[in-house]
């Protein structure tokens, strides 16, 4: 009768890994790209900030964690949320084969983000890779994260479809 003992260790391990995986587990950041472009809304020139993550948490604590843990060495290296227009895009580090070869001439395709060609040839990021951004100016539903230069940032958590 040794399967209860089993099947209990079986599931006490999914219970931790399940644990690790949504609370604990806080991603790494791969690299952070800045690509600037004139916004005629804005009347200005915005600054978007990708940074890529390895090792994805998957609950939105642990991505707040994830912020809260690489937000002064972004902000260190590129002072990436000057004006409100601004903002940092969170992407999963997976690429793919680009949807159009034209797209890497592009920073965003329009279901992709090939970044300029930055991956090489013929290589992005789906949109369904997207996780959160941080930027100046929230909507109602979005969180404050903290402050940059005496402004309030918020992070906005993406479903792709929205």
């Amino acid at each position: 009768m040794k399967y209860p003992k089993t099947i209990s260790t079986s599931l006490f391990l999914c219970f931790l890994y399940i644990i690790y995986a949504f609370y604990l587990r806080q991603g790494h950041v791969v690299n952070v790209y800045e690509h600037t472009e004139y916004i005629e809304n804005f009347e200005r020139e915005c600054k978007s900030t990708v940074v890529l993550v390895e090792n994805v948490p998957l609950s939105r604590y642990a991505q707040k964690k994830m912020w809260a843990k690489y937000s002064d060495t972004i902000s260190e290296k590129s002072h990436p949320l000057s004006h409100i227009c601004d903002d940092i895009l969170f992407l999963e580090n997976i690429t793919e084969r680009a949807d159009d070869p034209g797209d890497n001439d592009y920073w965003m395709g329009e279901n992709q983000y090939c970044l300029n060609g930055i991956f090489g040839k013929d290589k992005c990021i789906s949109k369904e890779h997207q996780l959160f951004t941080i930027r100046i100016k929230g909507w109602p539903e979005d969180e404050n994260v903290g402050v940059i230069d005496k402004k309030p940032i918020y992070i906005h958590f993406i479903d792709y479809g929205e």
